[in-house]
């Protein structure tokens, strides 16, 4: 066992554009999973290719893992691609992804792919490109499964504050206000469906949008006046600086309507909610029923199928019953605590990383 450590006792993580703002769950991921591994006496060393445009972060990046393939080679190789295999972007990653496995493989150095998620990508595909796949919350044949964890800085109080108002949040990370991350927001993340699902509530309610690109004066009218058009009688808060974890807390409800089915992808926010301990509905998504659904037992309101109707059926089942989805909450949480965890990713991440370093790679 000493001498399986000692192979695999240097590491180089290569994650382009993991460095702050820490508000992605991949970027979150990788620093933590370093901490961790570093905490327990493993050489790690990282290239992110800093702050700098998308393209000179995949040059830089590849230039630096040149360098140090040639000065100070690791034992093994992690790379964490952007979870993007769609479009222009989705080329870029699988390049990116494709140069790491081949410039490791020329020096004999394993190289382990870990997806934090995978839009426009099959775990087949991923294999067969690729080489040695982890992925979060997978349970696919030839695919090692990596948990997901997250440190949480607050805990949901357990009852309601304000018995006028149901307080439901929607979170997301995205930085950069951009057309593709506006349209993401609203048609990949669900906040278009959950606006229609607001309209003609039976309770009042106040809707908290959270996300960092609402520093744009364009997309908070844009989402304003959306909400307005869709459910004028919604209380709409837009927040783009607020602490995720003091959201979460001081809600009633988190909504994850995600609109769209992936083969790979464990929310970090839904995650984060259910740490919190603050009663949760989401779309029912298969990517992540090892979270939703552990132990086949509901860990939140799922919506019952793919319709407006059905997340909004899901809200009133809370809202209507709000005692039960708070000790359905609490008990989650104590689950989640102790299955999903940095150590235990971290523990998933080295069984994978000594499984690739037990063969050389051939040539890619």
């Amino acid at each position: 066992m000493g001498r399986r450590r000692a192979q695999v006792n240097s590491l180089l993580f290569v994650a382009v554009g993991a460095g702050p703002p820490w508000t992605e769950g991949r970027k979150n991921l990788v620093r933590d999973l370093l901490g961790e591994l570093r905490a327990r006496g493993f050489d790690v060393r990282m290239i992110a290719g800093g702050a700098r445009t998308t393209f000179w972060q995949f040059a830089g990046s590849l230039l630096e893992l040149w360098r140090c393939l040639a000065l100070r080679p690791p034992a093994c190789i992690v790379q964490f691609p952007h979870g993007r295999f769609r479009g222009w972007r989705g080329w870029v990653n699988r390049a990116m992804a494709r140069a790491v496995r081949f410039s490791a493989a020329l020096r004999r150095v394993p190289t382990l792919t870990v997806l934090y998620s995978a839009d426009g990508c099959s775990l087949i595909d991923a294999r067969e490109r690729f080489g040695a796949i982890a992925a979060v919350g997978a349970t696919a044949a030839g695919v090692a499964g990596l948990r997901l964890g997250a440190v949480v800085r607050a805990r949901h109080p357990g009852h309601r504050c304000d018995a006028s108002q149901f307080r439901l949040l929607f979170l997301c990370g995205y930085q950069r206000a951009t057309k593709a991350a506006v349209e993401s927001v609203l048609y990949e993340r669900g906040l278009l469906r959950l606006f229609e699902a607001c309209q003609d509530f039976r309770h009042p309610v106040t809707l908290t949008v959270a996300a960092p690109l609402l520093r744009s004066p364009s997309v908070r009218r844009h989402f304003e006046t959306m909400a307005r058009r869709l459910c004028p009688s919604l209380r709409l808060v837009l927040e783009a600086t607020a602490d995720p974890h003091v959201l979460l807390a001081a809600q009633d409800l988190f909504v994850f309507p995600y609109a769209v089915e992936h083969e790979v992808f464990i929310p970090s926010s839904l995650l984060e909610a259910m740490m919190v301990g603050v009663p949760a509905v989401a779309s029912d998504r298969i990517m992540y029923r090892a979270l939703t659904r552990g132990g086949g037992i509901p860990r939140c309101e799922l919506a019952a199928d793919d319709s407006v109707e059905a997340l909004r059926s899901a809200l009133c089942r809370v809202v209507d019953d709000y005692p039960a989805a708070l000790t359905r909450a609490a008990h989650s949480r104590a689950w989640v605590l102790e299955n999903w965890t940095i150590p235990r990713a971290t523990d998933d991440l080295i069984a994978a990383i000594q499984q690739v370093s037990e063969s050389r790679p051939a040539p890619a």
